[in-house]
């Protein structure tokens, strides 16, 4: 090789670091960085959302095969203390409340009575006010003893602590902290 054809083949080879470099540029100007990134952006929005579904449809799915193992079969493996409401196995993390609304129901009823029970005795209109001579001096009957004893202290207090026992061992029952 001589000297002619090493600067020949040094200029083609500037010419082609230069060519490429012109196209880099070109396409570094073209390249909308901003909006590649709001797409990605946008993108993991969805990827979220389809997480949040997935996670809802895999709830349903189980819940759906447990109901369909149920119907279809004749044995089933089901324990005497697996809860259905409408014909539909309840899941577990949905116990808690439903004891919540129990209490709160029963508690409800129990303060109608309260309020209601002085409107429904024969004497509350005589006398103004049946409770006046004491626990079971009314002279309604057995509804204006009923009602005497639902007026009590003792009675409400006992109330209340017979609902935070319950309350109590159904919360440590749940944690698991006894019981399988």
């Amino acid at each position: 090789m001589n000297a002619d054809q090493l600067t020949q083949r040094k200029r083609q080879y500037q010419q082609e670091v230069s060519s490429l470099t012109n196209a880099l540029k070109s396409q570094t100007n073209t390249y909308n960085v901003s909006g590649k990134l709001q797409q990605i952006g946008t993108l993991q929005q969805q990827i979220q959302s389809l997480e949040k579904q997935n996670e809802t449809a895999k709830g349903d799915v189980e819940t759906a095969e447990a109901r369909d193992e149920l119907l279809r079969s004749r044995e089933t493996n089901a324990n005497a203390h697996t809860l259905y409401i409408a014909d539909r196995p309840v899941r577990r993390a949905l116990v808690p409340y439903l004891w919540v609304l129990s209490v709160l129901f029963v508690g409800v009823g129990v303060l109608c009575f309260y309020w209601m029970a002085p409107l429904l005795l024969p004497s509350a209109a005589a006398s103004g006010f049946p409770y006046a001579n004491g626990m079971g001096a009314g002279t309604g009957g057995v509804l204006d003893a009923v009602t005497e004893f639902m007026m009590s202290r003792t009675t409400w207090m006992t109330l209340f602590g017979a609902a935070l026992v319950v309350i109590l061992f159904l919360s440590l029952k749940i944690a698991g902290v006894f019981g399988k």
